[in-house]
């Protein structure tokens, strides 16, 4: 009986916390960071579970999750803020997270080939030991960013601004 009602308990909080993303989703496609919905690190780790195929979490607010150590493939973050966030030694393959702000953060050690990153703001952020092959990092600002031993092979990073970035012993073969 006791697991039942704990079984009920979690689907319950699970059709909440989908309902919440739907109404986000329909609600901001346009708007700016400001008016995003603040995830938290129960929501968030729900909708990792209960996740069957590809994850969305487009235009939210998910500063200061703990993301370590995912392995995802095809998620979306679109327009999402991102700060302190820690994604270190995630693999995150072909994610889409254009438009996003992502400051402050730790990808250390992650993996996030062929991943769409366009526009997004990286500022401050500690992205060393990482691979980004095949990225699409238009227009991207690394302002500040540690970006040490990192891999961009054959990645664009046309108009990025890389202003005061650390960018020793990475690799930029035919980006």
């Amino acid at each position: 009986m006791e697991q039942e009602n704990q079984d009920l308990k979690s689907e319950i909080n699970s059709i909440k916390l989908e309902e919440k993303l739907q109404i986000n989703s329909n609600n901001n496609l346009n708007d700016d960071n400001n008016n995003k919905t603040l995830i938290s690190q129960e929501e968030f780790n729900q909708q990792v579970k209960n996740n069957v195929g590809k994850l969305i979490m487009a235009n939210l607010d998910l500063s200061g999750l703990e993301m370590s150590d995912m392995i995802l493939n095809e998620p979306l973050f679109e327009n999402s803020i991102l700060n302190q966030v820690n994604l270190s030694s995630s693999i995150i393959h072909d994610g889409n997270f254009a438009g996003s702000v992502i400051t402050n953060a730790d990808l250390t050690n992650g993996d996030f080939t062929g991943s769409n990153f366009k526009n997004v703001k990286f500022s401050h952020s500690n992205l060393s030991n990482s691979k980004f092959s095949g990225c699409n990092l238009i227009g991207c600002d690394f302002t500040n960013s540690i970006l040490t031993n990192c891999n961009f092979t054959n990645s664009n990073l046309s108009d990025s601004n890389l202003s005061d970035a650390d960018l020793s012993n990475s690799k930029f073969e035919n980006a």
